[in-house]
């Protein structure tokens, strides 16, 4: 008789557990206790709760299999109780788990490697349920949740936010991820990771029967339609399946991933949503259909995940991920080639692949993690709520895996501004990188006078791109005695030494700021006044008094400035009367020009009466 290949092994099926995807969790598990059952291991199926070190020690496996979904099961938190427990188990460890589902984070290592991501980002759910914080089409989706529970799609047109995220019966965490709808077809791409690298096994066309992929068409029988392969061009297929595979490395991941896209076949633009550590195990799951097509029959899958986590456990440890290939570095001069489609910040830094998942991290996060769950178990509260000093906990495996600050980037401002936008941005060496608040960084950076708009963008691992449109300093303003620079809006730049500015013009007087925007570019259109010129001075806020060097005045009207500058220029060109020096020239009245000399009147020029 010929001995099964899993003979003599006790292996525990974790399934089950209190998150709310719970009930596939139970089919996931169950299929593959039986599996692995046929396959001759010995298998304790346990419904993971608050108790799960406590049984597990008692059972005492040679491996765990998770089959947990959702909150805890997936997001890191179990997988570092296994890690504290020395216990060999499937899929991903703790690193890549609790990247994969904090969609913000993962966005971002996905887009440092090249992936083309949605654009969008956290919000407050208030601030979602209140007002469109996006122009509809767009997709609102908890942060931390997967087989698309919490899920809402805001139609074109639609008048009215998703008020149920700000309802009080939410409870899929504070923050949501609201990104643009991204028409076309719903794709999916499962990946295992061999010992020589991710294989893509194939792709599959998802089309919901509701026309939204959520829970119900993921899980119910007639829920949705599976064309596999899809029907999509070779170049399409081709360009899915390395996507998934780079985002299987990137994010650290092993065993079995599967990532969710969507294919914008009239724009011909393919973006990745999300990767799934813990894909489902159902009859009407993605991952296994793949593997069938591809000749791997559910059991032998179920066999592959198990061998996979043994060879792990025999070799000493979770092997190192592969680093994804990368362009060669480039100055930050000069900029990147982004992947069509992507979020600004993949265009800033698509060419950076990042390593993840070092040994030391996952240590230190299983570590973090694991204490985290007791936790969390131990007061029946969600994840999130276990508090700050488990979050410091994960910034510091993060930083410890490469994940801190090293370098600022400041592009489109002056040598001037650039010591106080750095000074104002708050940011310094050694930063946790992947915990930072980027939009209070733009905040800050927002209320500095130099500054009139402002972004500010991560390339993981160790570096922030802050781009700014500066405001050009336009003049300096002299008021009460007082010296200030402003720009072209006629706001003060208080950050600016107006000493530093000699060759600014000056203007003078109540109201001089606010006017001098107008009035500047058309004197310095006019290379002859412009170069005479000692200072502007505004009359109760009204007109201008042009005066100059040699210490003549021109009178400008308060209405039609343009006009009485043409008369000048006339004047000049017939008599170059600005190389003459005068005492005053009168142009308030548009009818005549009133000219006081120094000395004498003019040829041909009465002098003005009574100026």
């Amino acid at each position: 008789m010929t001995q099964q290949p899993l003979s003599g092994r006790h292996i525990a099926v974790l399934l089950g557990g209190p998150s709310s995807e719970r009930k596939v969790s139970l089919v996931s598990g169950a299929e593959c206790a039986d599996a692995l059952e046929r396959l001759g291991a010995k298998v304790t199926r346990i419904d993971a709760g608050p108790d799960i070190a406590q049984v597990l020690t008692a059972a005492k496996p040679d491996l765990v299999f998770n089959a947990l979904h959702g909150e805890w099961g997936e997001d890191g938190c179990v997988q570092g109780v296994l890690e504290t427990l020395k216990l060999p188990y499937t899929h991903s460890g703790v690193l890549a788990s609790a990247l994969a589902m904090d969609k913000a984070k993962a966005k971002a290592v996905l887009a440092a490697a090249g992936v083309t991501v949605p654009g969008g980002g956290l919000f407050n759910r208030h601030d979602v349920a209140r007002d469109h914080v996006l122009p509809p089409p767009y997709v609102v989706k908890p942060n931390a949740e997967g087989s698309s529970v919490g899920v809402f799609i805001v139609k074109e047109g639609a008048n009215r936010p998703p008020e149920e995220v700000g309802a009080p019966s939410w409870t899929f965490g504070e923050e949501v991820m609201v990104e643009p709808y991204i028409r076309g077809l719903e794709l999916a791409v499962a990946v295992m990771g061999e010992a020589n690298g991710p294989r893509a096994l194939a792709v599959t066309d998802i089309r919901a029967s509701t026309g939204f992929y959520d829970y119900e068409a993921k899980y119910s029988e007639g829920g949705s339609i599976h064309v596999l392969p899809a029907p999509i061009p070779d170049g399409v297929r081709d360009r899915a399946m390395r996507m998934a595979e780079l985002a299987h490395t990137a994010l650290g991941c092993r065993s079995v991933t599967r990532s969710d896209l969507r294919y914008d076949d009239i724009n011909d633009i393919l973006v990745l949503l999300e990767v799934n550590t813990q894909p489902g195990m159902t009859p009407t799951s993605l991952a296994p259909e793949q593997a069938a097509h591809v000749g791997i029959p559910f059991d032998h899958l179920v066999l592959w995940i198990v061998e996979d986590a043994y060879a792990r456990r025999n070799a000493g440890g979770p092997p190192k991920p592969r680093r994804p290939r990368a362009e060669a570095p480039v100055s930050p001069s000069k900029g990147r080639a982004a992947p069509r489609g992507a979020q600004p910040a993949a265009k800033l830094h698509a060419a950076k692949g990042v390593g993840l998942s070092p040994t030391v991290a996952l240590s230190v996060a299983g570590a973090a993690l694991g204490l985290g769950l007791v936790v969390m178990l131990a007061t029946g509260h969600r994840a999130e709520r276990i508090g700050a000093a488990m979050a410091h906990s994960v910034d510091g495996a993060f930083a410890s895996a490469g994940f801190k600050l090293k370098t600022v980037h400041i592009r489109g401002a002056s040598a001037t501004a650039q010591a106080d936008i750095l000074k104002a941005s708050g940011l310094y060496l050694d930063q946790p990188t992947l915990g930072m608040d980027l939009a209070g960084v733009r905040q800050r950076v927002q209320g500095v006078g130099w500054v009139k708009d402002v972004q500010v963008v991560r390339m993981l691992p160790d570096t922030v791109l802050i781009s700014v449109q500066e405001r050009p300093a336009l003049a300096v303003w002299q008021n009460q005695g007082r010296m200030k620079v402003i720009d072209a809006e006629g706001r003060v730049i208080n950050e600016a030494d107006p000493a530093r500015f000699p060759q600014l013009p000056l203007v003078v007087g109540q109201g001089a700021d606010q006017a001098a925007g107008l009035i500047l570019p058309a004197v310095a259109s006019r290379p002859r006044l412009r170069d005479r010129l000692e200072a502007l001075v505004r009359v109760d806020d009204r007109r201008w008094d042009l005066r100059l060097k040699d210490g003549s005045l021109i009178q400008l009207p308060a209405i039609d400035e343009e006009s009485a500058l043409i008369q000048l220029d006339q004047l000049d060109q017939r008599q170059r009367i600005l190389d003459m020096g005068f005492a005053r020239i009168d142009l308030r009245d548009p009818e005549m020009v009133a000219v006081r000399p120094r000395d004498a009147a003019l040829p041909g020029q009465p002098a003005a009466n009574g100026a």
